[in-house]
C-alpha cells in the first residue's frame, strides 16, 4: 500500500476493505492493522491519488470499516 503503482496501491486498498468487511473483527486484527500503519498509508495513498475515483473510493471503504474497529 505505501509502494509500487497506483494500480497497485488500489488493489491493496481494495484488499484491506474486503478483510476488512468479510472477517470477523478480534483483537489480532486491530493490532496489526495498528502495527503496520494502516490508517496512514490509506491516508498518504488518498492524498496522491489526485482524481482517480475508483483509488479514491477503495481507500475511503477501507478507511469507514477501519473505523468502525
Amino acid at each position: 500500500l505505501r509502494e509500487g503503482t497506483t494500480g497497485g496501491r488500489t488493489h491493496a486498498a481494495a484488499a484491506i476493505a474486503r478483510l476488512l468487511q468479510f472477517s470477523e473483527v478480534n483483537p489480532a486484527l486491530t493490532d496489526c492493522v495498528n502495527r503496520c500503519g494502516t490508517v496512514l498509508a490509506l491516508i498518504s495513498f488518498l492524498e496522491s491519488t489526485g482524481s482517480d475515483s475508483v483509488a479514491i473510493s477503495e481507500a475511503l471503504d477501507a478507511l469507514c470499516f477501519l473505523s468502525r474497529l
